[in-house]
């Protein structure tokens, strides 16, 4: 029995603009339409209204149905459309009720909607006997016919499905076009729905059981609120869902009661295609994607799978994609892929594929299942899940950059980087080989590792690897390794063996103080190291280490590495002759030096060449040279001139004058070629001989104390002395013309050094004889002495940061003789004029010695001679200053003397600790021009005593010495 409102069953075209209605609940295995029509064209204005009421409830014989509209051909409709009433299945027979809002008949109709339609009602399931009855179906539109095409960009709702696919015929096509904006709604199970035969992916032939394929465009909102959001599970063919807008599935599972227990998913298909486009999102409560026969987990399926994602597939207590059966599924993924319950992707048992590129995010483990599957990683992405059941891993593309930091295993060909970088920060199990030109970062675990092009552990910090299995190293290779100063490096460790055919460690140092002789382990291998590396780089120069290299040591199972001097020399940084002969010399003795010189080295080792200068100039021992001129006899004879106030014995007029100056004291002073006085005065000339003519015994004793100071000069730099001695003498005449005398004397020098904290400390014990001859107004004087030095010496070497203070204790002996002879020339008014000319000849002799302490130095035995004539000229006046006969006599003197022999003193030094390597160190080269000045008076009493005090001054160019002295004369 059939009841409709309007009923046109030829091909006619109806358009409605008012309201159509009925209300009418059908017999069993009924049906009732509110608008029936044939394969003509339906129109439904925006100003249409069409109402269907009534229940269907099941017969046992067939289905019983309600349909607000049933047609064929072209349907549109902009207004509204809907029906309502319950749907109740029987529980005998299968039967279901059908309430239904638009129902498509006849092979390629269409359905344009961009109005309302809609089904609303009850379903219901009485218990019975007998077989399970169907589901009663409230949709909003079902498809019947074949290749059959929808497009919504209006809203379509069912209290069941929003769309049910029932086409049964095989080898079309029904397409689903949801737009931007259409809704397509199950308000209590899902949105779009597919009969056993009923839909497919392509226009590709369908499955072996028939059934049409089918397509779902969507961009606007498909949602189950009780079930799916699409569910063609049911369907034997192939579906491909284009999606660039929201499938969903939400709200409680099983609403409807049904047998068993079922999840809820996005989308359930039994094979084909889902391409979810940037922006679109496929979210479930429970699962994202399902490739099944029906939604209850039973294994099966009808063809492959593939899944290209660009949006979000998101299974939010469930699995983000799942396959079952064993085809060879596929999923490229540059979007969001997340499983709730821990698994991303489980993939089927056939040889399943999954390629994530950039922009990919999957959340949770993918697991492979059985079969030969591969991973493939292109463009630049991120993995912190696991890869389960995998054979194979690889990496491609030049730009590719991936990192994964999960656990994976790949148990077959494992892993290969074939291009571009990957970033292991997990466990990376199976074989891995890394191709040329590829890149591997990997810290934790990786299984049995082959690298051709480019190993790196970890990416940046340092990190360790275990290999589980063995490592190759092929030629043209690099491992990268990265290093600290204190011994902290990268750290491979090989459970098998290691083989290196070549290649080449790249060291990357951190910032830090590196160390000559530190020792970092690279690798270690249980099974033992069979070959080399063909070099080793690193970026210590850049670090500014210009003269430390690494060198690479191997044992029976390690990889060593030590910190070595590079072939950059310390002479290529020196600049000055100061600084190139210690660099010159330490090249020399480096690599074999040790002992006190080792940790000096080790300073300079970490050097920069400016720094390094700074150190050589600071080991310069020139202080060595300095010291060395200190008492030569090249020095001016300045301490002589302290003491020509001293008498002289008989010379006619001398005689009545016995205060007069006439002695012209020895020019020995064994001073030092800077201008210093030295260690000891010329002691005969400090006291002079007797002045009274009737006294056989003269004795004398003299202080003195003398300042110099020499400007820095021909690469040496500047010094200060300051000493202080005492003297004495004993003298007789033999004859009124002939006088001998004995003298010694001490005195200590202190030298210090312009830019430096060197100290030395000279003592001198000094012994002679003189004697002199008087033949009227002339006189012939000379003299023989010799002297002990004792040095005491530190230098402060600043070499870096560390402080080295190198002492040293040595002697040294002084030979020296002189001859003066001169003339007295009695003036008028009680002036006296005395000329004199003189020769002195010495050689002083330095010990060599060595320091003790780092940055000490060997000096070599020094030895320098000295011819020195001069002139001078005296002038005094005596004056009486007492009724008694005391006398003042005060007096100038100038003089002039040329240096024939020695004018520098150079020293041969090398360093303690080291074999070789000696360089010569020169010391100041004085001028041979000497001017001295002087003045004095000596107080002289009728009793035999005479008082002095003298002042005297030496010049030359760069240098000059000031002394005073003060001293007394007995004579008896």
């Amino acid at each position: 029995m059939v009841t409709d409102a309007v009923v046109v069953d030829a091909n006619a075209s109806v358009t409605n603009r008012g309201t159509i209605a009925t209300s009418l609940s059908p017999a069993a295995a009924a049906a009732v339409y509110a608008v029936r029509t044939g394969a003509g064209a339906f129109t439904n204005t925006s100003t249409g209204t069409i109402t269907a009421t009534g229940n269907a409830i099941a017969g046992t014989s067939d289905s019983t149905q309600v349909y607000a509209v049933r047609a064929a051909g072209t349907l549109v409709n902009d207004g509204a459309i809907s029906v309502t009433g319950s749907a109740t299945s029987v529980p005998t027979g299968g039967n279901e009720g059908v309430v239904v809002g638009v129902r498509v008949d006849g092979d390629a109709s269409t359905l344009t909607n961009t109005g309302t339609i809609s089904a609303t009602g009850a379903i219901i399931t009485p218990v019975g006997t007998g077989a399970a009855p169907e589901v009663g179906k409230v949709q909003g539109v079902r498809l019947n016919g074949l290749a059959n095409t929808l497009t919504n960009s209006g809203t379509i709702t069912g209290t069941k499905d929003g769309v049910r696919v029932q086409s049964r015929a095989t080898g079309t096509v029904t397409t689903i076009i949801n737009e931007a904006g259409g809704v397509i709604r199950g308000a209590q199970d899902t949105g779009i729905s597919g009969r056993a035969a009923a839909a497919g992916a392509t226009t590709a032939a369908p499955g072996a059981n028939g059934g049409a394929n089918g397509i779902v465009i969507n961009r606007g909102l498909i949602e189950g609120l009780g079930d799916d959001g699409i569910d063609f599970s049911s369907v034997s063919g192939s579906t491909r869902i284009d999606n660039h807008g929201t499938i969903r599935a939400s709200g409680s599972v099983d609403p409807l009661g049904q047998a068993g227990t079922e999840t809820n998913e996005a989308i359930t298909i039994n094979a084909g295609t889902v391409n979810n486009f940037a922006g679109g999102v496929i979210q479930s409560q429970h699962h994202g994607i399902y490739f099944v026969v029906s939604a209850s987990d039973s294994p099966l399926a009808t063809g492959a799978g593939t899944v290209v994602n660009q949006g979000s597939v998101i299974g939010e207590q469930g699995y983000g994609i799942r396959f079952f059966g064993a085809f060879n599924d596929s999923v490229t993924n540059t979007g969001v892929i997340s499983g709730g319950n821990g698994t991303a992707i489980d993939f089927g048992a056939g040889d399943d594929s999954l390629a994530l590129g950039t922009g990919s995010v999957v959340t949770g483990a993918v697991n492979g299942g059985a079969g030969a599957d591969g991973v493939t990683l292109t463009g630049t992405g991120s993995h912190a899940g696991t890869f389960l059941n995998f054979e194979t891993l690889t990496v491609s593309g030049a730009n590719s950059a991936w990192t994964l930091s999960g656990a994976s295993t790949f148990g077959g060909a494992g892993t290969t980087v074939a291009a571009g970088t990957l970033t292991s920060t997990g466990r990376l199990l199976g074989k891995v080989a890394v191709a040329s030109g590829a890149r591997l970062n990997a810290s934790g675990a990786t299984g049995a590792l082959t690298n051709s092009g480019t190993l790196a552990i970890g990416d940046g910090a340092i990190s360790a690897l275990t290999v589980a299995g063995d490592f190759a190293q092929g030629a043209g290779s690099v491992w990268e390794v990265d290093i600290d100063a204190v011994g902290g490096n990268d750290k491979l460790t090989a459970d098998g063996g290691a083989t290196l055919a070549g290649g080449t460690i790249a060291l990357t140092g951190a910032s830090g103080e590196y160390q000559r002789n530190t020792v970092y382990t690279l690798l270690t291998a249980a099974g033992g190291v069979t070959g080399t590396f063909a070099d080793v780089t690193s970026n210590l120069p850049a670090l500014g280490f210009t003269f430390l290299k690494p060198e690479l040591g191997y044992t029976v199972s390690d990889v060593r590495m030590s910190l070595v001097f590079s072939d950059t020399t310390f002479a290529s940084a020196a600049r000055g002759a100061a600084e190139s002969r210690v660099a010159t010399s330490l090249d020399h003795v480096k690599r074999t030096a040790g002992g006190s010189l080792a940790p000096v080295l080790d300073e300079v080792a970490r050097m920069t060449p400016s720094q390094a200068r700074t150190a050589f100039a600071q080991l310069d021992p020139e202080v060595a040279a300095i010291n060395a001129g200190i008492g030569s006899v090249s020095a001016t004879r300045v301490a002589g001139l302290v003491s020509r106030r001293l008498g002289q014995v008989g010379a006619g007029a001398l005689a009545a004058t016995p205060g007069a100056s006439s002695f012209a004291g020895p020019q020995f002073s064994f001073a030092g070629t800077d201008g210093d006085f030295g260690h000891g005065a010329p002691l005969a000339a400090f006291g002079g001989m007797s002045s009274d003519p009737g006294a056989a015994w003269g004795g004398w004793a003299r202080g003195y104390g003398m300042l110099g100071h020499a400007d820095a000069s021909g690469g040496v730099g500047g010094s200060d002395s300051r000493t202080a001695g005492t003297a004495m003498g004993l003298d007789y005449r033999l004859t009124d013309d002939l006088t001998v005398g004995v003298f010694g004397g001490y005195s200590r020098t202190d030298l210090s050094y312009d830019g430096r904290s060197d100290d030395t400390d000279i003592d001198s014990w000094q012994a002679g004889v003189y004697g002199g001859l008087t033949i009227g107004n002339s006189y012939v004087n000379a003299q023989a002495g010799y002297a002990r030095n004792t040095h005491e010496s530190v230098r402060v070497v600043q070499v870096g940061a560390s402080t080295f203070r190198p002492r040293a204790d040595y002697d040294g002996h002084e030979f020296n003789g002189y001859l003066e002879a001169g003339h007295r020339f009695h003036l008028a008014d009680g002036f006296g004029l005395q000329p004199l000319v003189s020769l002195q000849a010495g050689q002083i002799v330095q010990d060599a010695y060595s320091e003790t302490g780092a940055a000490g130095v060997r000096v070599e035995k020094a030895t320098s001679e000295s011819l020195r004539p001069s002139v001078e000229v005296r002038l005094d006046r005596a004056f009486t200053v007492s009724d008694d006969g005391a006398k003042l006599t005060p007096e100038l003197r100038v003089r002039y003397a040329r240096e024939l022999l020695d004018t520098d003193q150079s020293v041969t030094a090398s360093f303690v600790g080291a074999t070789g390597g000696s360089f010569v160190v020169p010391g100041r080269s004085g001028s041979r021009d000497i001017v001295g000045l002087g003045a004095g008076v000596t107080a002289a009493a009728a009793d035999g005593v005479a008082w002095f005090l003298d002042y005297d001054a030496e010049l030359r160019d760069d240098q000059n010495v000031q002394a005073i002295s003060a001293g007394l004369r007995l004579s008896w």
